[in-house]
């Protein structure tokens, strides 16, 4: 029998180093994949990785690196494997190095009066304000704390006066950074740790500017005047979109045109992303080339201007790039770009997806944080599935594209671009309900119509506007940049009125949602029959997401909050309906549900009794828990039952014990401070 077992395991292992073999030069793609599994695995640890931890695992990757070189015969599957838990390792050292590197105070209490002078990073203007993030604040009520930076919101901004480097003071509030109000949701005190953004508040004075910008950089004097030229020159509508085109701020947009785009499904077009840098790289790279080859036709037999034109088609996207802020999506459009530039320039063939693979490792070497951000995840996931459908498009319609007349073109262009605007709403999808809970159906028709605008009229325009602005002739074409913007805007307001409003569909599990990523890459990156594993695997995790139910109870220690999921009328109750916005929109999204209302004073049903004192939980098999909102009654409570939980602003020990709650369908909400941004 153990013959047996060991013949079958042994095919098996020869059989899929066969397979190996057969996608050899794929498997370079998994190195972020990996290596992004080692950055999750060491920010989802519910522990802080010591210095012997880091030893241990230091150890042994000097020990598989050992095996690796003095181990003479290797079967590719055997090298696999190595490698694989080499760069898992790495993942999860190189994060526990940047957050040592990090590593700085932070504000623990909130402080609701103090004075406050710092220096301005970065200014962000609203409709109605601005968002400021100071960096060495110096707080008058706790001077002995040094933090990095701090953010702030700020009414009545104005932006000629006030600029980035300028010294400001004024009084305000400060808090701590806020916390994800439930477990397995997106936590934003990772970014701000890794960001080192120490406090978050808002002014309670006017801000008085202490000392001007004397040490302002070049960029952020151009990012300034940019914005102060749109919004002088252009509609406010046209300005503040054309600010988020070139400066990548969308604070500027009001509410109403904001939620119309976002309603069309054309947000993706406002975030500088990739789809912004890979136009003005294109843009330049044909115009130079055209002037080289048209305007100077005895240069061009000596230069060859398709290099010269990929060379200023780099400077020109580095320089796009700091304009906008460098967000991930434009860095990774960036590095894609660059590296295809660079292969024109030295007559190399170019992989996107080896391109896209690179890309990823930079930003994760780089900032291990961002495997957890929203802009990360959905950039990389569009052009993962815009480049599997390229593949698609060399093999079967390019061979044939040459051959056909202006209206097939034409016609084969619309179907190109519905294609990736839905091939680009599947792939990031799963991450848009997870993180959103809705996606907008009708983006496929409003992408239609919005994207030859903005690549074949706006930026061009924007770009050529940013060329006249030195020379002061911007003024003559204001107006059909307006038009072009406005024709934007009027499509996603015309889309938005079809009273076609987004889907609310919610996916809550990262354990599904990493499958369903899983089968996305799976499918991606295998050729041949096997790539439709990762469909399959796609189709078991939504089968899955069935069996997941929302938690009967939330018990919040934390806000002193009591959540009953109410089926009959799909709503949460909670015991305190003085809730913020944020928290509002994570329980909504935790509960599976679009209501919140008030738990009434006497409630009742299978799991749980209510009046005005407080809950009994009736916890199958288990002892009956008392939910507390008078903290008097814990002294009644303490001699006569093991296990009790209070729900008040005093400072009580609650005593609480998981084991009794887990197989109640109860979810516990307890303070967490065992990571550093925590």
């Amino acid at each position: 029998m153990q013959r047996k077992l060991f013949k079958f395991l042994n095919q098996q292992y020869w059989r899929l180093d066969k397979l190996l073999t057969h996608e050899y030069h794929q498997l370079v793609l998994w190195v972020p994949v990996l290596l992004g599994v080692g950055n999750i695995i060491y920010l989802s640890l519910s522990f802080e990785p010591n210095f012997f931890f880091c030893s241990f695992l230091l150890l042994l990757w000097i020990l598989l690196i050992t095996i690796k070189l003095f181990i003479k015969k290797q079967s590719l599957l055997f090298s696999v494997i190595i490698y694989s838990l080499l760069v898992i390792i790495a993942g999860v050292l190189n994060t526990k190095f940047h957050t040592e590197l990090k590593r700085g105070e932070k504000l623990y209490k909130e402080v609701r009066y103090t004075q406050i002078t710092g220096t301005i990073e970065k200014l962000n203007f609203l409709p109605k304000g601005c968002k400021i993030t100071l960096t060495n604040p110096l707080i008058t009520k706790r001077p002995k704390l040094k933090f990095t930076r701090i953010k702030i919101t700020a009414k009545n901004c104005n932006p000629k006066q006030l600029n980035i480097s300028d010294t400001i003071s004024f009084y305000g509030y400060l808090g701590p950074v806020p916390a994800s109000h439930f477990p397995g949701l997106y936590d934003y005190r990772i970014t701000a740790y890794f960001e080192q953004i120490a406090a978050t508040g808002y002014t309670l004075s006017k801000i008085e500017t202490i000392a001007k910008n004397a040490d302002k950089s070049l960029i952020d004097k151009l990012r300034s005047f940019i914005t102060i030229q749109f919004i002088d020159n252009l509609s406010h509508k046209s300005a503040s979109i054309a600010t988020a085109l070139i400066i990548g701020e969308t604070s500027l947009i009001t509410k109403e045109v904001t939620e119309q785009i976002r309603i069309s499904g054309l947000a993706h077009m406002l975030a500088v992303s990739g789809m912004h840098v890979s136009l003005v790289t294109l843009i330049c790279f044909i115009t130079i080339r055209f002037v080289g080859i048209i305007l100077l036709p005895n240069y061009a037999q000596i230069y060859d201007f398709k290099k010269i034109a990929a060379g200023m088609s780099i400077i020109a996207s580095f320089i796009y790039l700091l304009l906008s802020g460098a967000h991930v999506a434009a860095v990774r459009a960036f590095i894609m770009s660059l590296i295809i530039m660079i292969g024109i320039i030295f007559i190399r063939q170019v992989t996107p997806m080896r391109t896209l693979s690179f890309a990823a490792i930079i930003i994760l070497v780089l900032n291990p944080h961002v495997i957890y951000q929203p802009s990360f995840q959905m950039s990389f996931s569009a052009v993962l599935g815009l480049i599997s459908l390229c593949k698609f498009y060399v093999k079967y319609l390019q061979p044939k594209f040459t051959t056909l007349n202006f209206i097939k073109k034409f016609i084969l262009y619309s179907i190109g671009i519905i294609s990736s605007s839905i091939i680009a709403t599947l792939y990031t999808l799963p991450f848009t309900l997870y993180h959103f809970g809705n996606f907008a159906p009708l983006g496929v028709i409003a992408n239609l119509l919005a994207i030859p605008v903005l690549s074949f009229l706006v930026m061009p325009l924007l770009i050529l506007w940013l060329f006249l602005l030195p020379l002061n002739l911007h003024s003559l074409i204001n107006l059909p940049l307006d038009l072009g913007i406005n024709l934007i805007a009027t499509i996603a307001a015309q889309v938005s009125a079809l009273n076609f409003d987004n889907l609310t569909i919610r996916l809550n599990s990262p354990y599904l949602l990493s499958m369903i990523t899983l089968g996305l890459i799976w499918f991606s990156f295998w050729n041949g029959q096997k790539r439709w594993l990762g469909i399959i695997l796609i189709i078991l995790s939504i089968g899955g997401s069935k069996l997941i139910t929302p938690p009967a109870i939330i018990i919040d220690t934390v806000q002193h909050n009591l959540i009953i999921l109410n089926q009959e009328s799909n709503e949460s109750l909670v015991s305190n309906l003085h809730l913020n916005r944020i928290y509002k929109e994570q329980l909504k999204k935790v509960t599976l549900t679009n209501h919140i209302a008030l738990l009434p004073s006497y409630f009742q049903n299978e799991l749980i009794q209510c009046d005005s004192m407080g809950c009994i939980v009736n916890c199958k098999g288990q002892q009956n828990i008392p939910v507390i909102f008078d903290p008097i009654l814990t002294l009644q409570l303490n001699n006569k039952v093991n296990l009790f939980i209070l729900l008040t602003s005093y400072d009580y020990k609650n005593n609480i014990n998981n084991k009794e709650l887990k197989n109640c369908n109860i979810m516990l909400v307890l303070p967490t401070h065992n990571r550093p941004w925590h």
